[in-house]
């Protein structure tokens, strides 16, 4: 009945039955009716307001699974609260009982039973103690050593040493330097599964929706939550204009909304949540990757047609000279072979020596005077074909290396004459071929001292040895910014480690490319060989007879 109150009250001791320091009873005077135990003059739990199917707070109120049926009863005259059995035919007897340590607990028995057994306890855990966090603070049960308070979204703790010594007490104040201006971008941030706020600083309107609800409490900028009230029929608006006042993380919770200005929006949300933003973001990326590569492009085509300015493609006039080619072998290792030589080598071109035609010209055996065995490519002197396959190889083949590929060993370039002189391969049968590959023995021993076969490894050790620059090719001259080379070739190093987790997705590669932003450190690649045969190269040669030392493999 309205203006009285019932309490119920703990004993003073168990074999006193005074009236004790505890005292529950139904709070009539907030907004919303609510379950309080005190505990003395502190208010030490409440049970969530009443949301249609239950108390909030007590998430086994509104569970089908138990036993007791809850319902509240609220009109102008009389407000009140009633216990039931959920199935009639079932004959038990309950009992509440208040404990003077500041605990509810609910027995149930069987009526031929004389043992009665707990249905449940209040407060659940120390989560459940009335505001444990504070204002604005938000409580969840930890299972290790963790904090179990944190700070509502947009909030951060007001003593920050009470907080590290997990005295929460003090709460929540609004982040410093972020007060919201009204109307000004602020948002609501939703918290899921929540016991929601003491509705004694709530206002409540059953009859708006949840939509509505929003409206209006972002309307008055002394709006800092808002929340649902009657879940079974989705209607109702629970707003609060002052603290958020023991909140806790509960299964089976309500989602409160909490306002937030629109920098910490952008930071609780993250940057990409902003569809709009987030698709300029993701434009701006595309148009400067592609922007990137059409530079690049540009810059090889540029150079490539300067080459080509003054040459004709249908003849040889203009084509690298054996001058040209002898100046750069002081510096390369990539041999001019005289043209007395070749022929010598090849008994004159003879057809005897003639191993195969194709676009390029002829391709004969020879023999140098070392006992090597060659093979000649030469270009046809009346074929309109193959002056670019010619120059393709001649400037990038000459610099390709690997145990499986057949090497190449040098040029001759004199007159009208334009050779490749290759290693000669026997014309064995091609398992024997597939085995040496496999083997990992293929062309295993023509390799220069110090250079790695691998490119990954070749590239690896001069980034070590801070020689990448090396890696460009020399042709290209100053007409690229060395620190956007350098931060392509370290992008890719990444993109190559070892472990998947240490390489970058395709997102973050264009990221990388777009922006100066510092890279990590590559480590070791992968496909790097970790060891070494010392005993690989043990060959030697006497009276023009090979002896080769069995190794095992």
């Amino acid at each position: 009945m309205k203006g009285l109150n019932r309490i119920l009250t703990s004993w003073k001791a168990k074999d006193d039955p005074g009236i004790g320091n505890c005292s529950f009873i139904l709070n009539t005077n907030s907004s919303s009716p609510e379950l309080f135990l005190y505990k003395g003059n502190i208010l030490w739990w409440r049970s969530g307001h009443w949301n249609g199917i239950g108390w909030s707070g007590i998430p086994t109120s509104s569970s089908n699974d138990s036993v007791m049926n809850f319902n509240l009863f609220d009109n102008q005259h009389e407000t009140y609260t009633i216990w039931g059995l959920r199935y009639p035919d079932v004959s038990l007897l309950s009992r509440l009982v208040v404990n003077g340590s500041g605990s509810i607990q609910r027995f149930v028995s069987e009526i031929s039973d004389q043992e009665w057994d707990i249905l449940g306890t209040v407060p659940l855990d120390r989560c459940d103690n009335y505001g444990r966090c504070g204002a604005f603070g938000k409580c969840q049960v930890q299972n290790g050593t963790e904090f179990e308070c944190t700070c509502l979204p947009g909030f951060e703790p007001t003593s920050p040493s009470e907080w590290s010594a997990r005295n929460a007490t003090s709460g929540c104040v609004k982040k410093h330097g972020r007060a919201s201006i009204c109307k000004s971008g602020e948002e609501f941030v939703k918290v899921e599964n929540v016991k929601l706020p003491d509705s004694s600083f709530a206002r409540i309107d059953e009859k708006l929706s949840l939509k509505e609800c929003e409206q209006k409490c972002l309307e008055n900028c002394s709006c800092t939550a808002y929340g649902g009230v009657d879940v079974k029929e989705e209607v109702g608006c629970m707003r609060w204009h002052g603290e958020l006042m023991d909140t806790r993380v509960l299964d089976g919770g309500q989602n409160l909304y909490v306002r937030v200005d629109a920098f910490e929006l952008d930071h609780f949300k993250g940057f990409f949540a902003n569809k709009r933003r987030q698709a300029i973001m993701i434009l701006a990326l595309v148009v400067t990757s592609f922007l990137i590569f059409l530079r690049a492009h540009c810059l090889i085509k540029r150079k490539r047609k300067g080459k080509r300015q003054s040459s004709d493609s249908s003849n040889f006039e203009d084509f690298p000279s054996r001058r040209e080619f002898d100046g750069s072998k002081r510096n390369s290792s990539f041999p001019v072979f005289d043209l007395r030589t070749i022929i010598a080598a090849t008994d004159n071109f003879s057809a005897a020596n003639e191993l195969g035609k194709g676009g390029f010209g002829s391709v004969y055996k020879g023999l140098l005077q070392n006992r090597m065995e060659i093979a000649v490519k030469r270009l046809s002197k009346y074929s309109g074909q193959g002056v670019e396959e010619f120059k393709n190889e001649v400037a990038l083949i000459a610099k390709l290396q690997h145990r499986n590929l057949v090497r190449i060993l040098g040029c001759c370039i004199q007159g009208e004459e334009k050779m490749l002189v290759y290693e000669y391969l026997p014309n064995k049968s091609l398992d024997s071929f597939i085995f040496e590959i496999i083997a990992g023995k293929k062309n295993g021993t023509c390799y220069h001292d110090g250079l790695s076969p691998y490119l990954i490894e070749h590239v690896w050790d001069l980034w070590r040895e801070g020689k990448a620059m090396e890696i460009v090719d020399a042709s290209l001259g100053e007409t690229y910014p060395a620190n956007e080379v350098l931060r392509c070739i370290q992008i890719g190093l990444l993109c190559v480690q070892e472990h998947a987790r240490d390489r970058p997705t395709m997102l973050t590669i264009v990221f990388m490319l777009g922006n100066d932003t510092p890279l990590p450190s590559p480590k070791q690649p992968a496909f790097i060989s970790t060891s070494t045969n010392n005993n690989r190269d043990m060959l030697t040669s006497i009276n023009e007879v090979s002896i080769s030392e069995i190794d095992g493999r």
